[in-house]
């Protein structure tokens, strides 16, 4: 019986623990890098999502509807992206900062599409203000994003 358990315990757990990395915080260097490599990957994104609106905007009607929500869903994975990464522990709490600034982010998002999707033109007015209050947040995800790869900067040019 015990040597079930234990075959149980190698075939699972170790191979699971394994995979996941058991939750190993990256590198000063490393976490920089993937800072940066999430920073490229929401900028791609946002500017795609700019020239639907650009189009939106100039045309009251979207170019295609199906490349909008794609667009879409590509932010929200460019922000996903930033929460899966494991900083060392010395950028924590700038990174937690980083993390509520992607609420921000998703509630413009979510003032977007219901610009988009206004019908009336009282929603349309009560939407365009929406979106144009949320992209003026302070504690804006490129605010914090800057703020941590300069920091990573300055201590990766001191060693």
């Amino acid at each position: 019986m015990m040597k079930r358990i234990m075959a149980v315990v190698i075939a699972v757990i170790i191979p699971i623990s394994l995979l996941s990395g058991c939750g190993k915080s990256l590198t000063v260097e490393e976490y920089k890098t993937e800072i940066e490599k999430c920073w490229k990957g929401f900028l791609t994104s946002i500017s795609s999502l700019s020239a639907d609106m650009q189009y939106f905007e100039k045309n009251e009607v979207l170019e295609d509807s199906n490349k909008f929500e794609n667009d879409c869903k590509n932010f929200e994975n460019a922000l996903k992206d930033f929460e899966k990464i494991n900083p060392p522990s010395e950028y924590k709490e700038k990174h937690k900062q980083m993390i509520k600034a992607l609420d921000n982010e998703r509630y413009w998002l979510t003032t977007v599409r219901k610009y988009v999707s206004a019908t009336t033109p009282e929603e349309i007015k009560a939407a365009e203000e929406k979106v144009e209050d949320a992209a003026s947040y302070e504690n804006s995800l490129p605010h914090q994003c800057f703020q941590i790869i300069l920091e990573l900067n300055k201590e990766i040019d001191d060693d």
